[in-house]
């Protein structure tokens, strides 16, 4: 895949897919995306991974918030925040991986005129786990200054966390669009098998 990406389209710059990669959404919209024939098996797994991720995002969105505005005390978000910051994390790798290693690939070779919209879908992954990089050392700074209870760091660190982790997940949820706009009317035009993808 390539690397020449324009800087306006990057994912942190852009607003939705340009234009150029946006025929296939035009003819195929969502609204007749739902029960659509061409939308098999690995669609409609592949769709769920991305509602399991926003359901990640949203739960640990919401315990950061809790915290960050005094509702939920040190113990009880010890309790649930490694857990969900862990697992949104894991699950994240584990899907970028296989999108880089196994669908993207497979679409590149075979889409033509949407190549660019991959090198895009990539050049996004890299920036999602750039940001997922400094969340984590944030991360692993709040939860040292909650363990070795140092409350005068606290707010700070705990609200420049909130604001790295929003910014991740804007950044997931506007990829994942993207990424659905770009593939599912693409599949939807050629079928799944054309692809080596579903059933």
């Amino acid at each position: 895949m390539s690397n020449n990406i324009k800087n306006n389209d990057y994912l942190n710059e852009r607003s939705g897919l340009p234009k150029s990669l946006q025929d296939l959404l035009d003819k195929y919209p969502r609204e007749v995306w739902d029960g659509n024939i061409n939308l098999g098996n690995w669609s409609q797994f592949w769709l769920g991974r991305h509602e399991l991720l926003r359901e990640l995002g949203n739960s640990l969105k919401y315990v950061v918030h809790q915290y960050r505005d005094g509702m939920i005390a040190d113990k009880k978000f010890m309790e649930l925040f490694p857990e969900r910051f862990n697992l949104t994390l894991s699950q994240l790798h584990s899907h970028h991986s296989v999108e880089d290693n196994h669908i993207f690939p497979i679409l590149y070779n075979k889409s033509g005129a949407f190549r660019y919209g991959f090198d895009l879908l990539e050049s996004d992954h890299e920036i999602i786990h750039n940001t997922m990089d400094n969340s984590l050392a944030l991360a692993q700074k709040l939860v040292n200054e909650i363990e070795n209870k140092k409350h005068d760091k606290l707010k700070y660190t705990i609200e420049s966390f909130s604001k790295e982790n929003d910014f991740l997940i804007k950044l997931l949820y506007n990829h994942m669009i993207d990424e659905e706009d770009l593939i599912i009317p693409l599949v939807i035009d050629r079928g799944e098998s054309i692809f080596g993808l579903g059933h």
